[in-house]
C-alpha cells in the first residue's frame, strides 16, 4: 500500500528539525514518540486496515484526551485526531485497536496553538486544499503513498517536513498560512500521491 519515492534521504523513522517549541514526529506501527507538554495543541494522524478505536498517551498523571475529527478520513482508513489543550506531559501516543499489517502514524505538538479549526480535509491526485478560518494558523496535512516531486504551497510558507517508511515512505508537512482562505499543498509535476488529509491549527 506504501509505495512511495520522496526525494528526501533518510528513509524508516525520522524526526525532523522544528521551529522553536513545536515537535514533529512519525513511525511505521501504533507507537509515536512525540514530546507534548502542558497546553501544547497536538495533532495525531493514523492509518491502519479500520480505523483505530482511540488514540491514548502516557501522561503523567494520566492520558491526554484524543477527539477524533469526524467526517474527513481517506479511503483505507486515514485518521486525524486532536488534543486541543494537553492537560499531561507526555512523551509517547499509541493508536489502540488498529489493523495490522498497515499500521503507521505521525503528529505535532505545537505549543501557544489555541486548538485546531472547525476544518479539515481530504484530497487525492496530486492535491489538497483546506479553508482556514482564522488569520496566522498553521495547516498540517498527512500524505501518503508519494512518488516524486517536490512540494508546492500556494497560500503559505511550507515549514517542517516529518517521514516514516511501512515498505515506503509517508511524508507530514506543516505550512505556515498569513491570513484566512484557502491553502493548497500540491505535489510538482512528475509526482502523485493517492491520500492525504489536512487540519488547521490555530495559533
Amino acid at each position: 500500500m506504501f509505495n512511495v519515492g520522496l526525494r528526501m534521504s533518510g528513509i524508516g523513522k525520522h524526526r525532523s528539525a522544528a521551529p522553536a517549541g513545536a515537535q514533529y514526529a512519525a513511525a511505521a506501527g501504533t507507537v509515536l514518540s512525540l514530546t507534548i507538554s502542558v497546553g501544547d495543541t497536538v495533532i495525531v494522524f493514523t492509518q491502519s486496515n479500520n480505523s483505530p478505536s482511540s488514540v491514548t498517551d502516557d501522561g503523567v498523571g494520566g492520558s491526554n484526551t484524543y477527539t477524533h475529527l469526524t467526517g474527513y478520513q481517506w479511503a483505507g482508513y486515514g485518521d486525524a485526531w486532536y488534543c486541543d489543550s494537553a492537560a499531561h506531559v507526555a512523551a509517547t501516543v499509541t493508536m489502540n485497536g488498529s489493523g495490522a499489517p498497515y499500521q503507521n502514524i505521525c503528529g505535532a505538538s505545537i505549543p501557544t496553538a489555541i486548538g485546531h479549526g472547525a476544518n479539515g480535509a481530504t484530497g487525492a491526485s496530486n492535491t489538497i486544499s483546506i479553508t482556514t478560518t482564522a488569520n496566522g494558523s498553521k495547516v498540517l496535512g498527512c500524505i501518503q503513498q508519494a512518488v516524486g516531486g517536490g512540494w508546492t504551497v500556494n497560500h503559505g510558507t511550507e515549514v517542517a517536513r516529518s517521514v516514516y517508511t511501512d515498505s515506503g515512505q509517508c511524508i507530514l508537512l506543516e505550512t505556515d498560512v498569513p491570513s484566512s482562505g484557502t491553502s493548497t499543498q500540491s505535489q510538482a509535476t512528475g509526482g502523485s500521491f493517492n491520500n492525504a488529509l489536512a487540519v488547521e491549527v490555530k495559533m
